[in-house]
């Protein structure tokens, strides 16, 4: 397939990148633009088809959006840019610009003449004879005016139009100029490569030749922006570093002459090709070696061109000839080109620098100038497979992995790193090169010193046969999700911790640290905590379904090296899943063999990870010494080399040989391993043998998830050295997830109340933890326990349910005067429901406001359960009650009016606690068992003493029962009775026992209908007694009270219950039943 730039010249019209990422491309008009297309660009903000361009009948250029994410932008011709509503087509004319992505495109015609420009005659002499001129036409005007008797108004009218025609042609001449140099770039430069034979017979041979270190634009003074001369080796007969064939245009100019050009800078490699295409360019076109080692064809000439970033050039021979060809002889075509990012690293061999400050060319750019070539070394074909029985480690600890053209491979993430990127198309191999890199740094190091986070998105079927590795910390997968958050926000709690321990050591990092052990082991820094390596495969699904995650691996690229933490990840496509600020903290890049060369360049830079042969296993490593490519090991027996390290890892002197296996038809290469130090081996096992408890790696890097089926017991004893510290008085609710600390903490309870507020439909799981918080925190403070629920499963002085909502109405008016005690309520939302049927909204609401307000200062702890999220029945938090919180949805943390980004509770044991007065929720278990009901009498009805609320027991034999308890009535004094009822036969034998039992008088009884109720006067020498009134005189009555009851007015009464009025109160009241005459 013809590259991009010769269908160019094909057609009438091309797109020229002039900025953006992509600068220097040359699309054909026709093709369509975007990151998948026939020119591959790299923007990340392109879409794969992006744009098509196509040429009428008439030859106008129209353009249209291929549904973009981006769209495409138009300049005008007032330089102002407009985004177009819809997606076209529209006209583009030539020389008007477009926007694509991060790239900026100029229409431009096929040039007619394709030859790269030289630079222009200074005219630094010429302005002295202009000036003369000028000088001399301003005294002959002046000498005329005087002669001829001119006006002076005359005189300065034409003075004026002389000055503006020398302006606007002077202006016409720069536009001119600016017009021949404005389309001189570096897609022109890639037309004129394009060309198979152009005549240069114009141009400057070897040794003579005119080049821009950067867009050319005309001849300016000086080496910083101008152009250079570049000069060779003199031959006989001629000076020493003069220019060969140089044209007389040239003679009179001052500019620099370079034999070695040097670049400096972050785009010092680019800045590096755009000189040698230059120089192919001038010549006829060349061989350009990279500093990678990669040979490139630019044109059809021989000029060879080495770019090196090293002090001696790998690409010549002899290595002390920096100017020889290939056959070792010096040849005066050889043109060497230095790079490097500092003064530090660039060669000294330069004799001019230029810093490349911004990138004048980029990598596709290059891609459509230069086309590869085989490799110019001898080197050794590498084999299509390396089997290996088992791992090992060389010199230093360092882990192999395979091996390439000059034998063993080995990658530490530690020299190399610290952070690695290995990418790969299905089929690759790339899941088997990171279980032998994996198993080698295993073999390398013992468990002390290594720890692996192992995240394998598809499905665990990766790392799950690394699971049984004493490195390995855990092994997370796509099928439980929640883990992987807690893995992660345990990896941030870690990078906390770790900041801390170093500033308390006084150390900056851990290789100081281990410099520091190394020299006195038995200082008082203790040996370094473990290396930690996070490996993620398949790392843009886990961004996708964990988008709030990635501040923390960033954060861990971005710290990694110091603290001792490393990132390997894993992925099919980089694009868009790596960030770019993670992209520049890591160092090491892997590629396998990769579908699209969109994508190889996305990882190297460089396209020829697309043609890497389909090996697995096969790949090309980017590290600081450029590419080189190389063959992974394949350990076909897994389990085999994890039982080694398991039965190993305490030992020293490790060695292993890998043996090289080759299929039919592949070359056959063995590989022999140097032995590692059993000395150094032994060191370190000691020394991690001496390790304290908190480096063991018998201890998790974070405390583990709290099992689902953790009792109370085995949470008292989780938490027995914390709560030891603290009030026996205060029971343990819950546990808090210690993933953001160091370990789990008991949340010990010491507020006023406890609520809970709990999803639909988790009635029995509520009615649980309330039960077991109030059996703990009654049996804790010795206190009695009120229980208001539907189902009783543990002994309680009271007992009220829904069915008997009086009893709950008089529980909650009196309990405070009977106080300290327990109240818990399961569903605090049923029991308001039906209080306000009964009494009302407004006195429901009043009753339990009450309550609220004098149970702490009466020692009443109220716990409750609310299983809906309305606000309703005025239940109010105060600052001092402990919340529980198990929201189901994100709507529902708004609702609650939380301040927290946790991930949700996803299992039935998990909550959110919130102390008094805190909007940020802390992450707890709770059992969800009931903890064993304790012996104590104070829990019992039967044995208990304390005030409680039952029901009216007719077969108890009585006179009269009183009061929320129904306790025998025994009256004081004698007084006058009066009977409120409309009952026809009614007993008053009750009273006549009560006055005898009292050794009274016969009393005095009055019996009046109910309708007379508000003519009965209410005198405290009266004991008025209300049986079975209808609900408006019970209201009525109960208010003209001196302290009246809202309880009494959920009272649903009978012919033998009612109330009594005495001495301005109020209580309820139950009579023997009446007897009818029948039965007299």
């Amino acid at each position: 397939m013809t590259s991009p730039t010769t269908r160019a010249l094909k057609v009438s019209s091309h797109w020229a990148c002039i900025a953006g990422p992509d600068i220097g491309a040359v699309i054909p008009v026709g093709e369509p633009i975007g990151r998948s297309c026939s020119v591959l660009l790299t923007d990340p903000h392109t879409s794969r088809c992006h744009a098509q361009s196509q040429t009428d009948a008439r030859g106008q250029v129209w353009l249209s959006d291929q549904q973009s994410v981006n769209g495409i932008a138009i300049r005008t011709r007032w330089g102002m840019w407009r985004s177009p509503t819809s997606q076209g087509p529209h006209r583009i004319r030539i020389g008007q610009h477009i926007r694509v992505g991060s790239n900026v495109f100029e229409l431009r015609p096929r040039p007619r003449a394709l030859i790269w420009p030289v630079p222009e005659q200074s005219h630094s002499r010429r302005w002295m004879s202009v000036i003369s001129i000028g000088v001399m036409a301003l005294f002959l005007i002046w000498r005329l005016q005087r002669i001829l008797a001119i006006p002076s108004g005359v005189l300065v009218g034409v003075c004026c139009a002389c000055a503006a025609a020398v302006g606007a042609f002077c202006v016409f001449k720069w536009l001119l100029m600016r017009r021949r140099w404005r389309c001189v770039d570096a897609s022109f430069l890639a037309l004129i490569l394009a060309v198979s034979s152009v005549d240069h017979s114009d141009a400057p041979k070897p040794g003579g030749i005119y080049i821009w270190p950067e867009r050319p634009n005309g001849y300016r003074h000086g080496a910083r922006r101008g152009v250079f001369q570049l000069v060779g080796p003199s031959p006989s007969g001629s000076s020493p570093g003069a220019p060969l064939n140089a044209t007389a245009i040239f003679r009179r100019m001052d500019i620099p002459r370079v034999q070695r050009m040097g670049f400096l800078g972050p785009h010092a490699s680019l800045a590096a090709r755009w000189w040698a295409a230059q120089c192919a360019a001038r010549c006829g076109g060349g061989k350009v070696i990279d500093e990678d080692g990669a040979c490139w064809s630019v044109g059809t000439g021989t000029e060879v061109v080495h770019i090196s970033a090293v002090e001696d050039c790998p690409w010549c021979a002899p290595k002390d000839a920096r100017h020889t060809g290939d056959n070792g002889q010096r040849s005066a075509d050889l043109i060497h080109i230095g790079i490097g990012r500092s003064f530090h690293e660039l060669p000294s061999w330069c004799d001019r620098v230029v810093t490349a400050e911004r990138p004048c060319v980029s990598l596709t750019w290059w891609l459509a100038c230069a086309t590869p070539m085989s490799d110019h070394t001898n080197t050794p074909a590498l084999p299509r497979e390396i089997v290996w029985d088992r791992v090992d480690v060389i010199r230093d600890h360092a882990p192999a992995v395979g091996v390439d053209a000059h034998g063993l491979v080995t990658l530490d993430l530690e020299r190399n790193g610290p952070h690695a990127l290995v990418a790969g198309s299905t089929g690759s191999g790339k899941s088997q090169a990171l279980i032998t890199w994996l198993l080698s740094m295993c073999m390398a190091e013992s468990p002390h010193d290594l720890r692996l986070v192992l995240i394998d998105y598809k499905g665990g079927a990766t790392f799950k046969q690394l699971a049984d590795l004493p490195h390995t910390e855990c092994v997370l997968t796509d099928l439980d999700p929640r883990l992987t958050d807690r893995a992660l926000r345990g990896l941030q709690a870690l990078l906390r911790r770790r900041e801390q321990l170093f500033n308390d050591v006084g150390v900056s990092d851990r290789a100081q640290w281990v410099r520091e052990f190394t020299a006195n082991p038995s200082g008082p820094t203790g040996p370094p905590p473990p290396r930690i390596v996070v490996v993620i495969d398949e790392f843009r699904v886990l961004k996708d379904e964990h988008p709030d995650s990635m501040n923390t691996l960033m954060r861990l690229a971005a710290q990694g090296r110091s603290l001792g933490l490393h990132l390997i990840a894993a992925t099919q496509r980089p694009s868009g899943a790596i960030d770019a600020s993670m992209r520049a903290n890591i160092d090491l890049r892997i590629a396998l063999r990769c579908v699209s060369a969109t994508d190889s360049l996305d990882i190297l830079s460089d396209a020829r990870a697309h043609q890497l042969p389909k090996n697995p296993g096969r790949a090309l490593l980017a590290g600081s010494h450029g590419l080189s490519e190389l063959q992974f090991a394949f350990l076909p027996n897994v389990r085999s080399v994890v039982d080694a390290i398991r039965a190993q890892n305490n030992c020293g002197g490790l060695l292993a040989i890998p043996r090289s296996h080759n299929t039919p038809g592949s070359q056959t290469q063995d590989v022999a391993l140097p032995k590692d130090s059993p000395g150094s081996r032994s060191q370190a096992v000691s020394s991690s043998q001496r390790s304290p408890s908190w480096q063991s790696p018998d201890v998790s890097l974070w405390p583990q998830e709290i099992p689902a089926d953790v009792t109370w017991e085995q949470a008292d004893s989780l938490c027995a050295p914390q709560a030891c510290q603290s009030d026996r008085t205060s029971p343990i609710l819950a546990i808090a997830d210690g993933v953001d600390q160091d370990m789990h903490r008991p949340l010990v309870w010491d507020g006023p109340a406890l609520h809970f507020y709990m999803p639909s439909g988790s009635q029995a799981r509520a009615r649980r933890w309330v039960q077991s918080a109030a059996v703990r925190l009654a049996s804790a403070r010795k206190l009695p326990l009120h229980l208001c629920s539907d189902c009783l499963e543990i002994p309680a002085v009271s007992h009220v349910s829904t069915l008997n909502i009086e009893d709950f109405a008089l529980l909650i008016e009196h309990i405070h005067v009977h106080g300290p005690a327990v109240l818990a309520i399961d569903d605090l939302d049923a029991f308001l429901d039906a209080l306000s049927t009964r009494i009302g909204l407004t006195n429901a609401q009043a009753l339990w406001s009450t309550l609220q307000q004098r149970a702490e200062s009466r020692g009443i702890i109220i716990i409750g359960a609310r299983l809906s999220q309305n606000r309703s029945h005025g239940v109010r938090v105060s600052q001092r009650t402990w919340t529980i919180f198990q929201p189901t949805s994100r709507s529902d943390v708004y609702a609650f009016g939380l301040q927290t980004r946790l991930p949700l509770p996803s299992r039935e044991c998990d909550v959110w606690v919130c102390s008094p007065g805190s909007v940020t929720p802390i992450e707890a278990t709770i059992p969800l068992g009931i903890p064993d009901s304790p012996s104590s009498a104070h829990l019992t009805s039967e044995l208990s003493d304390s005030w409680r609320v039952r029901n009216l027991d007719r077969h108890q034999r009585h006179i009269a029962l009183i009061g929320a308890d129904w306790h025998p009535y025994v009256p004081t004094s004698p007084r006058d009775w009066m009977i409120l009822t409309d009952q026809t036969h009614i007993s008053t034998e009750w009273i006549t026992q009560l006055h005898d039992a009292a050794g009274w008088d016969q009393a005095r009884i009055d019996i009046l209908a109910t309708s007379a109720w508000s003519r009965l006067p209410l005198s405290p020498t009266i004991r008025l007694v209300v049986l079975d009134p209808p609900v408006d005189v019970a209201r009525a009555l109960l208010r003209r009270c001196r302290s009246p009851s809202l309880a009494l007015e959920a009272h649903m009464w009978d012919e033998s219950t009612g109330f009594l009025i005495e001495n301005g109160r109020c209580e309820r009241l139950a009579v023997p039943l009446p007897t009818s005459p029948n039965n007299q």
